[in-house]
């Protein structure tokens, strides 16, 4: 038979567990949040340099499939053309 104490640990337990989950995923998704920003960032950064060069604008749709590095990489390359870097 499992006793009044064991049973309260048992639920405490259940509910730290529980407050733990739930902040790992709220810091998760803050995360993805902030990665999703600085992608977007990115690319409108990318959208203003090829305006400013007067060259095609890449679609947003586009420029949002590649990863964060890529984008950094295409906007340092455009800010060397316009004289920026």
């Amino acid at each position: 038979m499992i006793s009044q104490n064991e049973m309260e640990r048992e639920r405490h337990r259940s509910r730290l567990k529980a407050r733990r989950d739930a902040y790992t995923a709220l810091a998760i998704a803050h995360d993805q949040g902030v990665s999703e920003g600085e992608i977007k960032g990115q690319a409108d950064k990318i959208q203003t340099l090829q305006r400013l060069l007067k060259q095609p604008i890449t679609p947003k749709d586009e420029l949002l499939t590649q990863s964060l590095d890529q984008l950094t990489t295409k906007g340092r390359q455009l800010e060397k053309l316009l004289g920026l870097e």
